[in-house]
């Protein structure tokens, strides 16, 4: 399945863009085509959201992780770190796993999760991380570190 981004002009959608046309072409003209439709978030949002979890995750690795653990190398996984970040937040679903019952992150996808969810995970992300992840840390001073980080992006 492809997803296929629309823009609405007046009372039909059409592609948003050249690489969207493309996609398109591959469907014959006249045939029926099943579509689902989401309303798209601030894209410019979750580049923000993504900027502050590399920047609270290259804070946090710099200084709290020992490098080894009996003897093997820790290997420090961004992606591990932004679902904790979920998990802390309380943006999980209970799961049950071999080892018994656990919590399991959310999706952040566009499709999965509203604007205005996502605005309150976001608050709530720079809450945890404040308190939990990198305890003494000034909020106006995670903000300039993630604006740096937004600049080189």
């Amino acid at each position: 399945m492809s997803t296929i981004y629309m823009r609405r002009i007046g009372n039909a959608l059409v592609p948003d863009g050249d690489e969207e046309v493309e996609k398109i072409k591959r469907f014959k003209v006249g045939k029926v085509i099943k579509c689902e439709v989401a309303e798209m978030r601030n894209g410019q949002f979750h580049r923000k959201y993504w900027s502050l979890v590399n920047t609270a995750f290259d804070m946090w690795s710099a200084n709290a992780i020992p490098r080894q653990h009996n003897g093997m190398e820790v290997r420090l996984c961004k992606e591990v770190f932004q679902k904790d970040l979920m998990l802390l937040t309380n943006y999980c679903s209970p799961v049950a796993h071999i080892g018994g019952l656990g919590y399991m992150a959310d999706s952040i996808s566009f499709a999965k999760m509203t604007q205005e969810t996502f605005e309150k995970l976001y608050s709530d992300t720079i809450d945890v991380i404040l308190q939990k992840v990198l305890p003494g840390l000034d909020e106006d001073d995670l903000n300039e570190a993630m604006e740096r980080t937004l600049a080189y992006a």
